[in-house]
């Protein structure tokens, strides 16, 4: 072999020891911005059905699928649990929760995971026939993914969390007897901001530091039935999600779009309850399904003494 010929081998061998083997998948790069949205609208969700004078405590838990177009299905699951201390008449609470949850992508090879811990604050008040509430809060995640080095590897970093969630309802119809349809409207949205963190599958790579916004607002009207201290109340809902996620950079390589795993609509049919003889015993279950026909549940419990 001639010189020129050597030195031609050698540099195609330097050049690809230096190039990643394969490409990290982008739906498993994406997944904490899915998981954060997530467990963060479950904490908010869960703290204004549970809020009330004195000390309570809320659980809920749900499972949910993105079907994202560029990206892998992804089956996601999260559960919450929220304790708080309502401050009489004012209207405030504070609240800590935790919440935690696991995706798993079509492939069955790519998995992630997400707990945090949060600290957070609800307002609630009465205007007539209306009520207004309100829940802020702030958390520290820790983020996983889980994969063979082959595929993409894994991975763990800390991030930060940042939620807000409003909510509206009324009566549009009363009977004076219990009876009656009433409506729920409902804001929320989340900042997740992720630190940046090597990936095993990518030696010597790093992907930067991102934030993602996820949104959501839903619909709901009710039919609800009080009777003895007791009440019923069956819904129908439609949440539209979306969001904004930024591009993902890897050193050495360059920058691409996340895939959207937060946007679609989602119709639901569910059932709450609450007895307040029973230290306001209350629950809450849903059925879902989205624009494309996956179904979900979401499910909770509240408890005040």
């Amino acid at each position: 072999m001639s010189c020129l010929a050597r030195l031609a081998l050698a540099l195609s061998l330097t050049v690809a020891s230096l190039a990643p083997a394969h490409a990290a998948d982008k739906t498993a790069l994406s997944q904490t911005d899915l998981l954060g949205r997530e467990i963060g609208f479950g904490i908010g969700q869960t703290a204004l059905d549970t809020a009330a004078a004195g000390v309570w405590i809320g659980a809920s838990t749900g499972r949910t699928t993105a079907d994202p177009s560029g990206g892998q299905q992804t089956d996601a699951d999260r559960r919450n649990v929220v304790l708080g201390y309502g401050f009489g008449d004012t209207g405030f609470a504070a609240f800590a929760g935790y919440g935690q949850g696991a995706s798993e992508l079509a492939d069955d090879i790519h998995k992630a995971r997400i707990r945090s811990y949060f600290l957070g604050l609800t307002y609630g008040r009465s205007v007539g026939r209306f009520a207004f509430d309100g829940a802020a809060y702030v958390g520290r995640s820790h983020n996983v993914i889980d994969s063979p080095d082959s595929a993409t590897g894994s991975a763990d970093r800390d991030g930060r969390l940042l939620g807000l969630t409003l909510r509206g309802s009324g009566m549009l119809l009363d009977d004076g007897a219990g009876h009656g349809i009433d409506f729920v409207v409902q804001g929320d949205a989340l900042r997740h901001t992720t630190k940046s963190y090597p990936v095993s599958g990518l030696p010597g790579a790093t992907v930067d530091e991102r934030d993602s916004t996820a949104s959501a607002l839903r619909l709901e009207v009710g039919a609800p039935m009080t009777s003895s201290g007791a009440s019923l109340r069956p819904f129908l809902g439609l949440t539209a999600f979306g969001g904004q996620q930024d591009e993902i950079a890897i050193s050495g390589m360059a920058p691409f779009d996340a895939v959207d795993v937060l946007s679609k609509t989602q119709m639901s049919l569910g059932m709450s309850f609450k007895a307040e003889a029973l230290n306001g015993l209350g629950g809450r279950v849903e059925l879902t399904s989205d624009d494309k026909g996956h179904t979900g549940f979401n499910a909770g419990f509240s408890l005040n003494f």
